[in-house]
């Protein structure tokens, strides 16, 4: 693995860029401790092709229908949830209030001063 100076990786960025295409992984330092490394990146995606498209059109076509439109289905879901909640005992109730939790006494640089007395 080649290791390259910051001033020495300036001069030569092309052909440092030229061995990380090449599969080589080039390391960049300051004061002798790595700070960057050079690698290939990952392969682009390929772009998208009519025959994309038309399998794209096939599979959603043999998905079945919502029976709706998106603003009637999400205010079913919230109706039906909301109910639900609503038919809960209290006890179960996730957002049942318990007894509050006794604060702890505050210690350090801000706790009040207690008077001597």
């Amino acid at each position: 693995m080649p290791t390259y100076s910051i001033a020495q990786a300036k001069d030569q960025l092309s052909r440092l860029v030229d061995e990380a295409l090449a599969g080589k992984q080039v390391t960049i330092t300051r004061h002798g401790k790595p700070v960057a490394e050079l690698r290939p990146a990952g392969h682009a995606p390929r772009p998208t092709n009519k025959a994309d498209i038309l399998w794209l059109r096939k599979r959603r076509q043999a998905l079945p229908a919502l029976g709706g439109d998106a603003v009637s289905i999400v205010r079913g879901i919230r109706e039906t949830n909301l109910n639900e909640l609503l038919s809960r005992p209290a006890s179960s109730s996730r957002w049942c209030c318990a007894t509050p939790i006794p604060r702890k006494p505050r210690l350090g640089w801000n706790a009040p001063r207690q008077l001597a007395s």
